[in-house]
């Protein structure tokens, strides 16, 4: 029964303009996400001199500077121009898909919702202030802020669904077609503007910060020095909840190397005592989420990957899959969240909210009956999620065992829900034709 309310309040929301939407729009990107996932881990993973590849292969000692600067230059420009403008994508995308589903313009929509996402992130430059030679807001157009993006695209198309004209796109177009049609998208583009320009106002009037990041830092900043579970777990979840609506900027905060009073505690203790058995804090934020929360961010996303190589028979996933696999082992699962998709899809709500939020609860109940030691050493950035803790207890094998039948009890978790998915693609394709069919009625 359970099982059938699940299924049932599912395709009850795919149902819905907006989740059609924002599938279209995540699986037309996620080819740019992979592309941007694998130069990201170049970034982070190889070329970055606190790395752990990068250290291995002892770049300091043989590769040429010209060469590194030319690896860094290449991998940081393509990863800041794939995600550090990844909502411009994600409200063309939106919009062009709105209209389209309505038989409107999407091409006008798609242009009107560029217009508007990038007003609503200007900000007026002040004088003598270095910043102003990047008038907008760059945490509003990145991948961390896509559900904002989508929105506002969703949003414009809508007003062209109301107030565009009827069109039906031609397989070759003259002039006097293309005039006429630009023409015919002056009202909604205008009204799509206006209503940018009141939302972008009351922000810039009103002083509101839609993601404020120094106030993330300082939020995420005092869940990784907390010994209390009962304030981790539940923000632990929130925040993970957030993620997976596209909202990443808390989990992000969340992944950089903390280095308060509590972590500095731990680490001296470790290095006078030689282990980090007894140390004052055992059960850190910082250390829980990372170490075993999120594996450094590839838990769902790589036990997922593991799930369909072992279970799945779609060759499309299992195509996203290999994809993703090299990027996600290191920690970078953009492409792969947003190529099956993971992000907004109610299937992956639940899992993506509590397991990590269960993982953290079985690591802290070991900890606390003295199986394990706390994680307490410094890991390199780019260390694969699986060793993580391993690395930060000293290489401690049996935190390996148990990091390896965690992500072993990850991968059973999201079994069931890869089946649901699996079971329900048929009906929801046939949702998909009957949608469209009722939308050119």
């Amino acid at each position: 029964m359970l099982l059938k309310n699940f299924t049932n309040l599912f395709l009850k929301l795919r149902r819905t303009s907006f989740f059609r939407v924002t599938q279209r729009t995540l699986i037309m990107l996620s080819p740019i996400a992979v592309v941007g996932a694998f130069f990201e881990f170049l970034k982070k993973s190889v070329f970055l001199p606190d790395s752990l590849l990068y250290n291995i292969l002892g770049f300091d000692n043989w590769l040429p500077d010209k060469i590194w600067e030319a690896g860094m230059y290449v991998s940081t420009g393509i990863s800041q121009a794939i995600f550090g403008m990844f909502g411009l994508f994600a409200v063309y995308l939106a919009a062009l898909y709105t209209a389209r589903l309505y038989h409107k313009d999407s091409k006008m929509a798609g242009m009107t919702g560029l217009i508007a996402l990038l007003f609503i992130a200007f900000r007026m430059p002040q004088q003598n202030n270095r910043a102003a030679l990047n008038p907008f807001d760059p945490t509003l157009l990145h991948f961390n802020s896509l559900l904002i993006a989508i929105l506002v695209g969703y949003g414009i198309g809508q007003i062209f669904h109301w107030l565009g004209t009827d069109y039906q796109p031609a397989g070759f177009e003259h002039v006097k077609g293309i005039k006429r049609r630009s023409y015919q998208s002056l009202l909604p583009m205008f009204v799509g503007i206006l209503a940018a320009i009141v939302v972008g106002l009351c922000i810039y009037l009103l002083q509101v910060k839609i993601i404020d990041t120094s106030a993330v830092s300082s939020f995420t900043s005092q869940i990784q020095s907390s010994n209390n579970l009962l304030i981790t777990i539940p923000w632990t979840i929130l925040i993970c909840a957030l993620n997976w609506a596209g909202l990443g900027r808390p989990m992000q905060s969340l992944a950089q190397i903390a280095s308060g009073g509590a972590q500095t505690a731990n680490l001296n203790y470790a290095l006078e005592h030689g282990s980090s058995w007894n140390v004052p804090y055992k059960f850190l934020g910082s250390s829980l989420l990372q170490s075993y929360g999120v594996l450094g961010g590839a838990c769902i996303s790589l036990a997922l990957i593991i799930a369909i190589f072992l279970f799945s028979k779609d060759k499309t996933n299992l195509q996203i899959a290999k994809l993703s696999l090299l990027p996600v082992v290191f920690n970078i699962p953009a492409g792969f969240f947003m190529g099956l998709p993971v992000l907004l899809n109610p299937i992956y709500l639940i899992p993506f909210a509590l397991m990590p939020a269960l993982n953290m609860l079985l690591a802290a109940g070991a900890i606390a009956l003295h199986l394990l030691p706390a994680c307490a050493y410094p890991v390199l950035t780019g260390t694969p999620g699986p060793l993580l803790a391993f690395i930060a207890t000293n290489g401690n094998p049996g935190v390996l065992i148990f990091t390896l039948l965690l992500l072993a009890l990850d991968v059973a978790l999201l079994v069931p829900f890869l089946k649901i998915s699996a079971r329900l693609r048929q009906e929801l394709a046939t949702i998909d034709e009957e949608a469209d069919a009722h939308a050119q009625a």
